[in-house]
């Protein structure tokens, strides 16, 4: 067996589709996850709230299953996605 070189392994892990896959095991196996998070309670002050928990608590999973390290680095790539 050849080993794997550095360049091989990230462009490798360049062509999976992160949300893709994650959307067909939320779908297979938390079919009503967005409901479970659309009912997460807010206690911040109404006012002041733009994002819904469901919205962010969304986001925070998206950014760990996508290996995405920082919120910064997810600004960024939100930020540079047409």
């Amino acid at each position: 067996m050849d080993k794997m070189t550095r360049k091989q392994k990230r462009k490798k892990e360049n062509e999976i589709n992160y949300f893709g896959e994650f959307s067909k095991i939320k779908n297979h196996f938390f079919k009503d996850l967005n409901k479970k998070l659309a009912i997460v309670k807010d206690k911040r002050n109404q006012n002041y709230v733009t994002y819904t928990p469901e919205i962010i608590l969304f986001t925070v999973i998206m950014k760990n299953v996508s290996g995405i390290v920082s919120m910064n680095k997810m600004t960024k790539i939100l930020i540079m996605t047409p």
